[in-house]
């Protein structure tokens, strides 16, 4: 986290306090999972939507011809499991997210063993995500929802140094694909890492709007344990910094600055009950990397109080 947040935000802490008194509209909520099989479970909890990660590298580890749109051309179960499991969730009457990220060494612009990989072209990439739509797509139940890659302004995430210009064209020619694969589904942008509003910018500078149905947004990051309506801000700009839960607004504001009235998707929010000290961002070994369960409900609850102010 480069800037710590350091003042309350008084006029989100009342109208969070108004929302919960009366709110206006309900965010849905989801949960994420590390394994296919955990999708049940996520239901049978209250999910609304269940969040699959989709390695690509597990689908096609060889070469294109590992995966079809009439799916693994070989058996695979695990990438059989995933169908299963999606198909479970929208009996449910539930929706699956799919985040498509990792690519295979074959389709990658490196060659070391790091954990994420970028592509190596846009046109490898969407291919696949075209192809796992169709695989995927069912005329009834509610629709997959795909989210292109996962925090790709990242290098965690994106493998490396994040390409704004390569991840514009991965997420144009993927919406086509994908649209083409499944009319029903929706598509995302990658989830930013916090509320990373300059991404977004640099994404319709490079021609993006009209390629996505949606912003994903992750709130989750950098160890936070304070409050939603804790805040910092930017001392270059004077907006909320992105690390700062109510800064979605911030993303919103550029949304509507470049013309665009789209839906803003948090696919991760949350705060840790971890007991480990911090190990990311410029916070790492300087404190606690979460916080008690009362904390964590409370927090939770003003965050989706907040977010009724808000139907977007």
């Amino acid at each position: 986290m480069p800037f710590a947040p350091r003042h309350l935000f008084p006029l989100a802490t009342l109208l969070c306090g108004l929302a919960v008194a009366a709110p206006a509209n309900a965010a849905s909520t989801g949960l994420n999972i590390s394994a296919y099989a955990d999708a049940p479970q996520a239901v049978q909890q209250g999910a609304e939507q269940v969040r699959f990660f989709v390695p690509w590298r597990n689908f096609e580890p060889n070469s294109p011809r590992d995966f079809s749109a009439r799916g693994p051309v070989a058996p695979s179960p695990l990438v059989d499991d995933l169908k299963i499991y999606v198909n479970r969730v929208r009996a449910a009457g539930k929706t699956p997210i799919m985040v498509l990220l990792d690519a295979p060494d074959w389709a990658s612009s490196v060659a070391d063993a790091r954990p994420h990989k970028p592509p190596a072209n846009a046109t490898d990439f969407s291919a696949f995500a075209g192809e796992l739509a169709t695989w995927l797509h069912q005329k009834d139940g509610p629709a997959p929802v795909y989210e292109v890659w996962n925090e790709p302004d990242a290098a965690d995430f994106w493998g490396g140094a994040p390409d704004v210009d390569l991840y514009t064209a991965l997420l144009r020619n993927s919406y086509t694909a994908i649209k083409a694969g499944d009319p029903r589904a929706l598509v995302l942008t990658g989830p930013t890492t916090g509320n990373n509003y300059a991404w977004i910018e640099s994404l319709y500078a490079r021609g993006a709007k009209g390629f996505f149905d949606g912003v994903a947004v992750h709130t989750d990051t950098a160890c936070s344990i304070v409050g939603p309506d804790v805040f910092y801000r930017d001392p270059a700009t004077g907006r909320l910094g992105r690390y700062t839960f109510l800064a979605y607004r911030e993303v919103r504001a550029s949304m509507l600055a470049n013309g665009d009235d789209k839906p803003i998707w948090m696919s991760e929010i949350g705060w840790s009950t971890t007991s480990a000290v911090c190990a990311s961002g410029d916070s790492a070994g300087k404190k606690a990397g979460g916080v008690s369960e009362a904390d964590q409900a409370e927090f939770l609850s003003k965050g989706f109080a907040c977010l009724a102010n808000d139907p977007y």
